[in-house]
């Protein structure tokens, strides 16, 4: 057996070979041997998730290398767009799953520069990111295993969105009702606050209940 590693979350934005070329890699390494290490990171996989997987079919330790730099994410992406033949649709996914690591950067990418690195339009990358945020996981996987394009997942999506809040919904009954009881709330709160008004005009009371109601019902 093997030593066992799970894989990093930034090898796992690039989709996994399929089950042919994961035959054809391990034929390929029993015959040659592994040409190019295994790269850890953070104890876990962060490049090399084919070879890895090839080398456990084999039973054979793979030789490994623990990455050093400060930019992990740049040296996943350099080191498997060059190399890897992926479809349009993945390298969308791909672009949207790097803008989603990166979000919190201060230095994040535009959706216009990710675009242009992973040679997909800008509109392709949106249903990409539809995709990732309202999807599913088996959503994902078809689009990354190739079964699927990006876009045809993602207006999938949209149409089921837009059936989940057609008027047949189950759930419409509800929101019209939270609706009605809200208004008639605001109409009776209405009323009382002219009725302070009145009493106060816009004194320090008034002006204080004024300011917690806007924080209450808008978050201010």
């Amino acid at each position: 057996m093997i030593t066992h590693y799970d894989f990093h979350e930034l090898c796992c934005i690039f989709p996994r070979c399929s089950d042919e070329e994961l035959q054809l890699l391990v034929v390929d390494i029993r015959e040659n041997g592994l040409q190019i290490p295994v790269t850890l990171y953070e104890e876990k996989i962060l490049d090399g998730r084919n070879r890895y997987l090839a080398c456990g079919l084999l039973n054979i330790e793979p030789h490994y290398v623990h990455y050093e730099g400060n930019d992990p994410l740049s040296f996943v992406v350099s080191r498997n767009l060059c190399r890897r033949h992926l479809s349009e649709s993945q390298r969308a996914m791909v672009a949207a799953a790097v803008l989603v690591l990166m979000e919190q950067e201060a230095d994040k990418p535009t959706v216009t520069e990710t675009a242009r690195q992973f040679n997909v339009s800008e509109r392709l990358v949106y249903y990409a990111d539809k995709v990732i945020q309202d999807g599913t996981e088996q959503d994902v996987q078809d689009i990354m295993s190739g079964e699927k394009k990006v876009r045809q997942v993602a207006d999938e999506i949209h149409k089921a969105d837009d059936f989940t809040l057609s008027p047949v919904d189950p759930k419409e009954a509800q929101v019209q009702t939270l609706k009605t009881k809200i208004m008639t709330t605001a109409r009776s709160m209405r009323k009382d606050m002219d009725e302070m008004f009145r009493l106060t005009q816009w004194n320090k009371h008034y002006k204080k209940l004024h300011r917690d109601l806007r924080m209450i019902l808008f978050d201010e």
